[in-house]
Parts: structure tokens; C-alpha cells; sequence
């Protein structure tokens, strides 16, 4: 076992793999009833704490995903309400902003099946099952969460016509996850999970389908059919890690204090009525304040860090 866990630290592997390896031989020993189990033996343990330090050594710094731009938000909400493109990527276009206006990793929406969408007093609210702290077996089985009326640029009520959407027939099937794979037409889906190679794919085809859009002093629409991404490489630049990071950036830059900005992303563990009303009243003030357009089109440009090398490699507009 310290061979096999030498030879992995020297591929090399992640920080985590020896101690993983290690676990996974505990679960084997204990289910079997080994009498003499060596997972716990202290030439093990003491191998895998030496293999960690090295591993976190030699390891690269870890990679931020960049931020999406202003531009891309507005298209998207104006994707959602446009009745020219299928059904299910107006769909999939409401995904991603509520991952955006939410801070939701990819991760916590597996747990969230539609029948827990409801309209509640100025926005939605949903449950979340299985989270990095909640799901069966943990002390919290479910965190609540919510998306405010007022997390939009456009004021386009997209939140409220994708809610539609996923009620309506064709998306409305009881799953327990929350994002499936389209139909053949794309005017539904299929019952069964999109996994992550084919959610990314997916965002790619999405973003390749964007409009650049236009601010008219009153309200924001499509410039014309030119495409906000015109490179295809440009495609790569987005990864499906970039939505949760947006909305507390965009609050910090606007001087959101920190004890309000923490309710971001961040889901009741107890349950109790105050915190509930509390959370929800912060998350509509910090959307309300992130979404306002003269404050974002002032302010947005010192969010998206690689903009100037990501045009300059591009040599794109998005």
C-alpha cells in the first residue's frame, strides 16, 4: 500500500488522492472484518502526511474561474424571454443565471429537484438536498435558498418566464436532480442527469448563440444578430465554476458590507423563522443593489480580471 500510494504521488496526483486511497482501504477492511487492518498503522499514516506536504509543494497556485462579463448577463436574460430560440436552452439560460444570482456551485444543484421551486413575496425559493453541508446522513438534511425579483439588469421578469418554463410540460418530472438532458428537438427533455463534460459542452453551444445587446437610455435589447462571442476559442475562456464567484464580487465593489454579503450563497442550517426572514431580506437587498444598470455599467469592468488579456488574445468584443 506504500508502494502504490508512492507511485501516485509520483504521477503526480492530487494533494488529496494518498488520503482518499487510504480511506477507501479503511472502508474495505471494515466492511470485512479484517482482524488486523493496517489503514490506521502508523507507517501509513505517517507516509500519507509526508506525501500531502509534498504534493501541496510542487502543486500549481490554484486557478480562479473568471467572471462573466456585464454583457453576457444581459444576453442571457434577454435569451430567456425571447421566444426565436428552443425551449430547452431558454431553459438552460435560466440555469445559469439563477446559479449566478444564487452563488450555487454545479454541485449543489444536483440537489435540487423542481418540485421545490416555488414563487414565494419577491422572488423564488427553493430546497437543496445534497450540499457540501447538507444531504442524508449529515446533521442538515436541507438548506433554503432563494433568487430575488429584483437580481436582474434588464427588468425583463426573466426569472419569473423561466420559473414557467421548468413547471411547465416536458421539465416538470419528478427526478432527483435538477438538470436533465434536452430531447432531440431540444423543445424538452429527457429523463436523465446531464453530466458535467455535456453541461459545459452545452454552456459553449449556449454562449456561441448570444446576441451583443444595447442600452437605449431606457432599456437594454439585442444589437442587432451579431454574435457577443466571435471567436470560437473565445468559447474556452468560460468555465461552469465562473457563475457562483459573480454576485459577491460585484457586491464587494459596491462597498456591500461584508455581514450582508455573507448571506450570498449562503443557506439556512437551523431553520429558524428570524434567520429565514433575515436571509431572504439581505439577498433581495444585495441582488437589488448588484442589479442596478448605472452602478454596474460604471463598475463591472474592474471585476473581470483577464478581460484585457482575453481581448488581446481574441481580439473579440463580449
Amino acid at each position: 500500500m506504500v508502494d502504490y500510494i508512492e507511485d501516485r504521488a509520483t504521477e503526480p496526483c492530487g494533494r488529496t488522492v494518498p488520503a482518499t486511497a487510504i480511506s477507501a482501504l479503511r472502508y474495505f477492511e471494515k466492511v470485512g472484518e479484517v482482524e488486523c487492518p493496517m489503514a490506521d498503522s502508523a507507517l501509513l499514516l505517517s507516509t500519507v502526511s509526508r506525501l500531502e506536504v509534498q504534493l501541496a509543494t510542487n502543486s500549481a497556485p490554484t486557478k480562479k474561474a473568471p467572471l462573466y462579463f456585464l454583457s453576457q448577463l444581459i444576453s442571457l436574460e434577454l435569451f430567456v424571454a425571447c421566444v426565436d430560440f428552443p425551449l430547452y436552452y431558454r431553459a438552460f439560460a435560466w440555469y445559469k443565471l439563477v446559479k449566478v444570482w444564487a452563488s450555487l456551485r454545479s454541485d449543489d444543484c444536483m440537489g435540487l429537484q423542481p418540485c421545490h421551486l416555488k414563487t414565494v413575496a419577491g422572488g423564488i425559493e427553493f430546497m437543496l438536498e445534497r450540499t457540501k453541508t447538507s444531504g442524508p446522513g449529515r446533521r442538515v438534511r436541507w438548506l433554503k435558498g432563494y433568487v430575488s425579483s429584483c437580481a436582474t439588469i434588464t427588468g425583463n421578469g426573466w426569472l419569473e418566464t423561466g420559473l414557467l418554463i421548468w413547471l411547465g410540460v416536458g421539465f416538470a418530472f419528478n427526478r432527483d436532480y435538477f438538470l436533465p438532458e434536452p430531447n432531440e428537438d431540444f423543445s424538452g427533455c429527457r429523463a436523465k442527469p446531464s453530466d458535467w463534460s455535456s453541461t459545459s459542452a452545452r454552456s459553449r453551444a449556449l454562449f456561441r448563440e448570444l446576441r451583443q445587446v444595447k442600452f437605449d437610455g431606457m432599456c437594454w435589447d439585442w444589437d442587432g444578430n451579431l454574435p457577443l462571442v466571435l471567436h470560437p476559442q473565445a468559447l474556452l475562456f468560460w468555465t461552469d465554476h465562473s457563475e457562483r464567484n459573480v454576485l459577491t464580487s460585484v457586491a464587494a465593489l459596491l462597498n456591500v458590507p461584508k455581514s450582508e454579503r455573507d448571506f450570498l450563497g449562503r443557506w439556512s442550517p437551523d431553520g429558524s423563522d428570524d434567520y429565514l426572514r433575515t436571509s431572504r431580506q439581505m439577498v433581495r437587498t444585495g441582488a437589488s443593489c448588484a442589479g442596478h444598470p448605472r452602478q454596474l455599467c460604471g463598475r463591472w469592468s474592474g471585476l473581470a480580471w483577464g478581460t484585457t488579456a482575453f481581448l488581446s488574445i481574441f481580439g473579440t468584443e463580449a
